[in-house]
């Protein structure tokens, strides 16, 4: 989706400054360390506001809800931009 597009409709379907909720599949040795870099990824005033996690069955993942309170849209592009890139995210929601 082209960024103009995602801002858009971002900006349409949430009220911003406010809570907004990410998923993502991860390895479990990389939990700390990608819920760290996403809060660093959203900036300035971004703030970590809770964080759930269940097991796969055989604990080789962990899906990872992770609600951050961000001032912007683009905030939150900029939070599922690191996750397409970091090597511990298997897929982000």
């Amino acid at each position: 989706m082209e960024r103009d597009a995602a801002l858009l409709l971002l900006n349409e379907q949430h009220t911003f400054p406010g809570n907004f909720q990410f998923r993502a599949i991860v390895r479990p040795e990389f939990r700390d360390q990608i819920v760290a870099a996403m809060t660093v990824a959203a900036g300035s005033g971004a703030s970590l506001s809770n964080v759930t996690e269940k097991r796969s069955s055989k604990g080789s993942y962990l899906a990872l809800h992770v609600e951050l309170n961000v001032a912007s849209a683009e905030q939150v592009l900029a939070v599922y931009a690191l996750l397409g890139e970091h090597d511990g995210v298997v897929t982000s929601l």
